[in-house]
């Protein structure tokens, strides 16, 4: 259930296929190829951004987008008010509900796809640690905790640990944790300063170095934390990958829920455009 969790699930929502090439996957033994960001993943959507300087624009939320003879029309409003904007094609690369909300005039079946997208919440906390010598979990990249509301802890700065101990060990550190699924939903009327204290709570018991040494946090939910696999989700895959005339889908959900599924749905539809 905690593997489940993990994906923003619990195990009796997902599909047997979804869970055992998904979960089993991940919690399976053997050689696995990782990589790591130098600044995090958030330095790939900077560097994008910085090679389409003001192409880029945020704070324009999307109203609706439709087909529109030889092209789309796409409505936001920016600044306050309503514009519209013409193209020869749009990819729609928002989660499977708002891209539902946003495009218009769907084919049933099209339509059908997005609304069978289902969708965990997470609760997820970040903080800096203030320790100065080596701690034991240096070497971990992330722990599986059952039996608590936390289900993940994260070791972010792991990659920055010279696992030989020949280099010097920087002093601080970073840790995240996170619940998922029915436990995240459980603290959706609690403060933010509960779920702080209950998280270093947890935190503190099951990496007991830690008391004490944790700084600054910040707390996020996401609502639409991770698309995972309901029963019969196999059956939609055609639909729900398939463009609608002018209009190209892409994200997490169109495939197997991960980054790199991510990045080819948009590559198979810059393709097809």
């Amino acid at each position: 259930r905690t593997g489940c969790n993990r994906l923003s699930g619990e195990r009796e929502a997902m599909s047997g296929h979804f869970g055992s090439l998904i979960v089993g996957g991940l919690w399976s033994s053997g050689i696995r190829s990782a990589h790591s960001v130098r600044g995090g993943m958030g330095a790939i959507t900077d560097a994008l951004a910085a090679r389409l300087g003001n192409r880029i624009v945020t704070g324009a939320p999307a109203l609706g987008l439709e087909q529109d003879g030889a092209g789309v029309r796409l409505r936001l409003t920016r600044d306050g008010a309503e514009e519209t904007i013409l193209a020869d094609h749009a990819v729609i690369a928002t989660p499977a509900p708002v891209a539902r909300h946003i495009v218009a005039d769907l084919p049933a079946d099209k339509a059908a796809a997005l609304d069978h997208v289902a969708y965990g919440p997470y609760v997820v906390m970040a903080a800096v640690t203030t320790e100065t010598t080596p701690m034991p979990y240096d070497d971990l990249y992330a722990v599986a905790v059952a039996g608590r509301t936390i289900t993940m802890i994260f070791n972010g700065a792991n990659a920055l640990r010279d696992p030989s101990g020949s280099a010097p060990r920087a002093p601080g550190g970073a840790l995240t944790a996170y619940t998922g699924a029915d436990k995240a939903r459980a603290l959706a009327g609690r403060s933010d300063d509960e779920i702080r204290a209950l998280f270093i709570e947890e935190i503190n018991e099951v990496l007991p170095e830690t008391k004490g040494l944790i700084g600054e946090t910040r707390i996020q939910r996401w609502e639409h934390g991770y698309p995972y696999w309901r029963p019969g989700r196999l059956d939609i895959q055609d639909a729900l990958a398939r463009p609608f005339g002018r209009i190209h889908f892409a994200g997490d959900y169109v495939e197997y829920p991960s980054t790199d599924p991510a990045a080819r749905s948009g590559q198979m539809a810059a393709r097809a455009i």
